[in-house]
């Protein structure tokens, strides 16, 4: 059925458009969130500096950073940091310095076991990332 609309031409839309509309809109609303979780992803999975061990890429995962390699089968690469040691979080700031200069700024959120507070740098030292302690 046509109809007049300030001078315009609108059709109604046929029977088969209407039912496929909500079935197009949930699609497209799935392509939506699929592209806007992938670019997250995307953004999750730029390195963030190079394995000071291997020379790989490292990268943010869920609750550590780690080498690239150290999902290897052969030889993987041990390299990887929690996110929060201590209960002191580690940034990607705080790690991209680690792994550019070879040493964290002074962080002062760590809590021993015992419940005391204390501050420390994270460098790495032979591979791996240990405490230094300020004098």
């Amino acid at each position: 059925m046509d109809n007049k609309n300030n001078g315009a031409l609108v059709r109604k839309p046929s029977s088969a458009v209407e039912k496929a509309a909500p079935s197009a809109k949930r699609i497209l609303s799935g392509m939506v969130e699929e592209t806007l979780a992938l670019t997250k992803a995307a953004k999750l999975n730029e390195p963030l500096g190079l394995c000071p061990n291997c020379g790989g890429k490292v990268f943010e995962e869920q609750e550590r950073y780690a080498c690239e390699k150290s999902h290897a089968k052969i030889n993987p690469c041990k390299f990887h940091l929690a996110k929060n040691i201590f209960q002191q979080p580690i940034d990607t700031v705080q790690l991209r310095k680690l792994l550019q200069v070879g040493k964290t700024d002074l962080l002062d959120k760590f809590i021993s076991k015992s419940g005391k507070r204390y501050s420390a740098y994270l460098v790495i030292r032979d591979g791996g990332v240990v405490f230094e302690f300020p004098a």
